[in-house]
């Protein structure tokens, strides 16, 4: 898993009721997080409802785990920034979903 290349196939998983319910793949999930850094207001802000809407799916914590923690990861421009902000959506969705007492 030293480069994106190895992330690019769709995953999917089943849920509870054996639905299809995709998971999230790293290329999109690095884009929205570089994303999440742009100086434009809209693209920010879209940005960051898209990683919104994944924290729920399989594979979205997992894949923000893997880009902080691996440094062989090739990110490109803006490498620490994008590792920053892939701890900070791990930390707000500890804080949501996986603290005692925290909403589900």
């Amino acid at each position: 898993r030293d480069n994106l290349g190895d992330w690019s196939s769709d995953v999917c998983s089943s849920d509870l009721q054996n639905k299809m319910v995709p998971a999230v793949t790293l290329h999109p999930l690095l884009s929205a997080l570089a994303s999440a850094l742009s100086p434009t207001q809209e693209l920010r802000a879209a940005s960051l409802a898209q990683l919104q809407a994944w924290t729920t799916l399989p594979g979205f914590y997992s894949s923000l785990v893997e880009i902080f923690a691996n440094k062989e990861l090739e990110l490109g421009e803006g490498t620490r920034e994008i590792r920053l902000q892939a701890v900070v959506q791990f930390k707000n969705g500890v804080e949501k979903y996986w603290r005692r007492g925290a909403l589900k």
